[in-house]
């Protein structure tokens, strides 16, 4: 049986919880016969159980049962580029849920997204990994899928009703990147290749005309390509094929 948040149970819940762990026995919600069982107890959580107990906010004898082995998984932000493979999985598994194709993210959006801090964890990543890819099947433009920052507050809104006396007015913009997000060089990167990605977008892909949009010359183009091993797959790069037509 596999127990989530488990710091949340209540005094009564875990005294329930170490009779079955402890002699395998347990009654129904009602009931008055004693039942036996034979489980294995798998728990997660996301805060410190020890020191839980130190605050005589969770059972010591509980702890001491149930922490035959523990694994402490490394939050999504301190794992390299898992971020755009799992960002991946969710927008490709969302757009299966609508019978729907999914373009996959442009390189700047991988960038994005493993450069983001992720503080709600795989949980955040998710959501606005299916947002995202909601939306852009939503527009169907069929092209890859650019990092909108929006997708990081379903509710940012300029007619959003704020309640101003709990909570001080924000002067940051909405496509302003989030102070914890990146540092400069990996910002500078992420603008670059939003630009690359808007321009061949906007010029169905066409090299010429997207480096003519930016005001730079082909090769110069190309350079910046190059420079940022544009055409990145999710979790690992792809070398740029010389392009035969401009």
């Amino acid at each position: 049986i596999f127990l989530d948040e488990i710091a949340t149970a209540t005094r009564r819940v875990q005294e329930k919880l170490l009779r079955v762990v402890e002699y395998g026995e347990f009654q129904r919600l009602g009931g008055q016969k004693v039942l036996t069982t034979d489980v294995r107890v798998i728990a997660a959580t996301n805060v410190d159980l020890p020191s839980r107990v130190e605050a005589g906010k969770f059972r010591a004898d509980l702890l001491d049962r149930l922490a035959f082995d523990v694994i402490t998984l490394p939050p999504v932000r301190a794992r390299g580029q898992d971020a755009s493979l799992l960002a991946d999985f969710f927008a490709r598994r969302m757009a299966r849920e609508l019978r729907e194709d999914f373009p996959g993210f442009a390189p700047s959006a991988i960038a994005a997204i493993e450069a983001y801090e992720w503080p709600g964890n795989v949980r955040e990543l998710r959501n606005v990994s299916e947002r995202l890819a909601h939306r852009a099947i939503l527009e169907g433009s069929g092209q890859a899928v650019l990092f909108d920052r929006g997708a990081l507050d379903p509710f940012a809104s300029p007619w959003r009703l704020q309640d101003t006396a709990s909570r001080p007015e924000s002067t940051s913009r909405q496509d302003d990147p989030p102070a914890e997000a990146m540092d400069f060089n990996t910002s500078v990167r992420t603008y670059e290749m939003r630009l690359i990605d808007q321009a061949l977008k906007e010029n169905d892909g066409h090299q010429g005309r997207a480096a003519k949009l930016l005001g730079l010359s082909y090769h110069q183009f190309r350079g910046l390509l190059k420079k940022h091993d544009y055409g990145r797959l999710p979790g690992r790069t792809r070398t740029v094929e010389p392009a035969t037509d401009a």
